[in-house]
């Protein structure tokens, strides 16, 4: 009963309920919904760059990399397929900063340009390798049961290949072009993805939210859409930074074996396997695509190893 305070009542007090503003969930609720924009993405990308400066200029030389291949006919300082017969395996000069090759083209043009192919071929086969791999880990870990089994056999048989050898065996069937080299590169990518998201797929389908959409009637569909997939996006991204790497490598070996890009469209891989081809190679036509291949992949390994110790919270420690 109320206490009687000089014949009025007092009022009754509110119990002390945590505010929900005191916690960095309501206050980002809050925010949100006053209209305050949080500049979430920003300040994460801010965070990145002082706990892990290494793959942040890592990430960074990749970003200009493929900038550099979309912009490729526009930076470049020569006709790249345009041969001076004057100007024949030339070290580099004034005229040609990188020289020339053994039919008077110029390497620095040629190598700007094989970004552009190589960049192209190395994120097409990624993104399509791991977008197969994913859709197959998470379908394998939700239905499970003798597709999954049949599966996982599947991924055993293509992972008991070495990449390059699965790619030139692939590549080689089907014929020299680009299309055909950005298959053989993604059949490649795929087994590595769905090991990799399964395990994850297979760990939140346990959750306690997956088991209570399911107790609501939510299809199949629904809960792998909505409640699966969103949570295998980290190993999602952090597998296509590191397979642009290898990626890049495939191509070029590919090039380089003379199955990859028919010529004369400028690769890398194709400009070291003309400089093979010469009695006595000049230096700088193996050096300066051999360095371009070296900085490519490292940056890209570079950048998804600081992304995955930045994605996993086992490796980083505290929330970035």
């Amino acid at each position: 009963m109320a206490d009687q305070l000089g014949g009025r009542v007092a009022p009754r007090r509110a119990p002390d309920f945590p505010r929900e503003d005191a916690s960095p969930v309501g206050a980002g609720r809050d925010a949100r919904a006053a209209g305050t924009p949080l500049r979430i993405d920003r300040t994460w990308l801010r965070r990145f760059a002082r706990r892990y400066p290494s793959p942040a200029v890592a990430g960074i030389v990749a970003l200009l990399l493929i900038l550099l291949g979309l912009l490729a006919p526009w930076v470049s300082p020569a006709d790249p397929l345009r041969p001076n017969v004057l100007a024949r395996a030339q070290v580099p000069s004034w005229q040609h900063w990188l020289g020339t090759d053994f039919i008077g083209r110029d390497v620095l043009s040629r190598i700007i340009h094989g970004a552009k192919w190589s960049m192209f071929v190395a994120v097409t086969s990624v993104l399509l390798g791991t977008t197969v791999g994913a859709v197959w880990a998470v379908a394998s870990a939700f239905f499970g049961g003798t597709f999954d089994l049949l599966g996982q056999r599947l991924v055993e048989v293509l992972l008991s290949f070495p990449p390059i050898l699965l790619a030139l065996l692939l590549a080689s069937a089907l014929g020299g072009s680009t299309w055909t080299v950005i298959l053989s590169i993604a059949a490649t990518r795929v087994a590595y993805g769905t090991r990799i998201i399964r395990s994850q797929a297979l760990a939140v389908k346990e959750m306690q939210y997956v088991e209570a959409a399911r107790g609501l009637g939510s299809s199949s569909w629904r809960i792998i859409f909505w409640h699966i997939a969103p949570q295998c996006i980290g190993p999602y991204l952090v597998l296509i930074t590191t397979s642009l790497g290898i990626a890049i490598v495939l191509e070029a070996t590919l090039g380089f074996l003379g199955a990859g890009i028919p010529p004369p469209t400028p690769t890398w891989g194709n400009m070291l396997g003309d400089a093979a081809s010469m009695l006595i190679p000049q230096w700088h036509l193996v050096v300066f695509p051999g360095a371009a291949i070296v900085i490519a992949v490292l940056a890209f390994n570079q950048f998804g190893d600081g992304l995955r110790d930045a994605l996993d919270p086992r490796l980083r420690g505290t929330n970035l």
